[in-house]
């Protein structure tokens, strides 16, 4: 739906309310002087947006927002934070599950990785003054022979 339907256009210059989010999901709104109109990646009309010492990137239609729109703009955030968060958790999932197919392949071929374990014993080394903890080398169960 065209938020900007019935409403006049902002124009560069104009001073305007709006609406934005933070990278936590955060909704603010504010006030300010319209400095550049463009198009985002997605190609959608944005605004940059002057408020005080601070500039914004603000989606063109949240400019002279009302609450009908401010209550939609929270609505949709929630929403894509949702969907990105449940995306972004498939994502680790899918890396997880294929790197450890690539480290079972590797296994196959060279055998598990080296265990390294720290020594729970005072070591003897030090480093300007201060003493370091030694690392001792342990072969894995199945390594290579």
């Amino acid at each position: 739906m065209n938020k900007m339907k019935n409403k006049l256009y902002a124009q560069i210059g104009s001073i305007v309310t709006y609406i934005r989010s933070n990278e936590k999901g955060e909704v603010n709104t504010g006030t300010g002087s319209v400095q550049a109109i463009f198009l985002d990646p997605r190609n959608r009309l944005m605004a940059r947006v002057k408020d005080g010492e601070k500039d914004y990137n603000v989606d063109y239609s949240t400019l002279g927002y009302s609450e009908d729109t401010l209550r939609e703009y929270k609505e949709c955030l929630s929403q894509v934070m949702k969907i990105t968060k449940e995306g972004n958790d498939l994502v680790q999932k899918t890396v997880a599950s294929y790197n450890a197919k690539v480290e079972a392949a590797y296994a196959k071929f060279l055998g598990n990785p080296v265990v390294c374990e720290v020594s729970k014993a005072p070591s003897l080394a030090t480093v300007d003054g201060e003493s370091v903890e030694r690392v001792e080398h342990k072969e894995p169960d199945n390594a290579r022979k």
